[in-house]
């Protein structure tokens, strides 16, 4: 099993899930700079793959009911286990 680097981002609107920071392992994992995941119209669902987009629906709902997101230690597999799209467009796992 590949071991990727800590990878961090902060989403702090809960409206649309923008990032408010990303780590460069993150940014670097998908592909992308930080600058290019912290841009506005550069949103978390653009990364998920359409086979996770099921969790974001139900995290997003939490969020938008609770008024932050669900830590990871809050939530139950398969839901800290997600297939993301990397910019060429390749599948990652991460967790």
């Amino acid at each position: 099993m590949l071991m990727a680097p800590v990878a961090m981002v902060k989403i702090t609107n809960v409206d649309d899930f923008t990032y408010h920071s990303v780590s460069t392992a993150y940014a670097k994992l998908l592909g992308y700079t930080p600058i290019e995941m912290m841009n506005k119209d550069f949103g978390w669902a653009s990364v998920i793959h359409k086979d996770d987009h099921f969790k974001f629906d139900i995290i997003s709902k939490l969020t938008k009911e609770n008024g932050k997101a669900p830590s990871t230690g809050e939530t139950k597999a398969p839901f800290n286990t997600w297939k993301l799209k990397k910019k060429d467009g390749k599948v990652v796992y991460v967790e």
